[in-house]
């Protein structure tokens, strides 16, 4: 979504190609994780209190040793990513800041009210048609459940390349989907 932004305030750039890989395009409050997030994110208070609980969390960890809180990190971040590469981890420990984490509440909250429709694209997409190509993951989680459907019917022009079954969303957090990935991707042009 956000590269489509970038083509709508650069008209005059001419784009070689548009490469939306695992992208959340449309109806993203809709999806699995979606229907999940939005009402916890919808409610201010509940952002206000996660801000406070990681306030709480940063000031009481901020004393604490890193060969401590790295494998406790490690635990809560391989909840959902369990192939999830360990330098990811250290970086992980690093963002428990309050500030951050509001933040990204912030945003969380805005791309579930936000990415509804494709309809304010419709000129760009237009003028992009054959050379737009989506990589879809069918198991995203963050995608309603016929995304490849939709999507085709929203961009009959541009390629559609759908990956196996088992790259999620996040599929950069660990190397082993990027062959993948890569396998998916036309570098020729």
């Amino acid at each position: 979504r956000m590269q489509l932004e970038v083509i709508k305030h650069f008209p005059n750039v001419n784009f070689v190609e548009y490469l939306g890989l695992c992208p959340t395009v449309m109806n993203i409050a809709d999806s699995p994780n979606g229907r999940n997030a939005t009402p916890h994110l919808a409610s201010p208070w509940k952002r206000w209190l996660a801000f406070w609980i990681v306030r709480i969390l940063a000031i009481i960890t901020y004393p604490i040793p890193d060969f401590i809180k790295h494998p406790i990190v490690k635990f809560v971040m391989r909840r959902d990513s369990p192939l999830l590469d360990d330098h990811f981890v250290q970086y992980g420990s690093k963002l428990v800041n309050e500030y951050i984490i509001r933040n990204v509440l912030h945003m969380a909250h805005d791309e579930m009210c936000e990415i509804r429709d494709v309809e304010p694209f419709r000129e760009i997409i237009s003028t992009l048609k054959e050379r737009i190509v989506f990589v879809l993951s069918p198991r995203d989680k963050w995608c309603c459940n016929n995304i490849v459907a939709q999507m085709r019917e929203s961009f009959p022009e541009a390629t559609f390349k759908v990956l196996s079954d088992n790259v999620p969303h996040a599929f950069c957090l660990s190397h082993d989907h990027i062959e993948e990935i890569i396998s998916h991707i036309d570098f020729k042009k």
